[in-house]
């Protein structure tokens, strides 16, 4: 059977979407809306649990994003770090996080927040386990 995809997700004369692609929009839109509040809600659960303060490593950051997503990769929870202290070179990004030195939580999720954050599919290989058998 063939499946007709342009009716399906293209708009009609009057510019509005069929039922099923404004379906699909609304999913994907409750999807990103309840990742982004689970992984902060990792991050600020971190920061009471450690008694951060309002302050966390980035080792800690990135322990709370790999509970928040057990199937983020090492690179991809890097790229969030990257993200949240605005940066764009990952080796910055090592640097800061062997130093231990703590980091404002509040700039950092609202830097994190602006970036399009997604839950892993579940093929991926979770990020504990790669580091776990040498693989990064």
């Amino acid at each position: 059977k063939k499946v007709a995809y342009r009716v399906l997700l293209e708009e009609d004369s009057k510019g509005h979407y069929s039922k099923f692609a404004n379906t699909m929009r609304q999913q994907n839109l409750s999807e990103y809306i309840s990742f982004r509040s689970h992984l902060i809600e990792c991050i600020e659960l971190s920061d009471k649990h450690l008694a951060g303060r309002g302050k966390l490593t980035l080792g800690q950051i990135r322990d709370a994003i790999t509970t928040a997503d057990p199937m983020k990769t090492r690179d991809e929870v890097t790229e969030y770090l990257m993200a949240g202290c605005r940066s764009t070179d990952a080796d910055e990004m090592a640097v800061k996080e062997q130093s231990n030195v703590k980091i404002e939580i509040r700039p950092f999720i609202k830097a994190l927040s602006q970036c399009l954050l997604t839950k892993s599919q579940s093929t991926a290989t979770p990020a504990s386990d790669a580091s776990q058998s040498g693989r990064e």
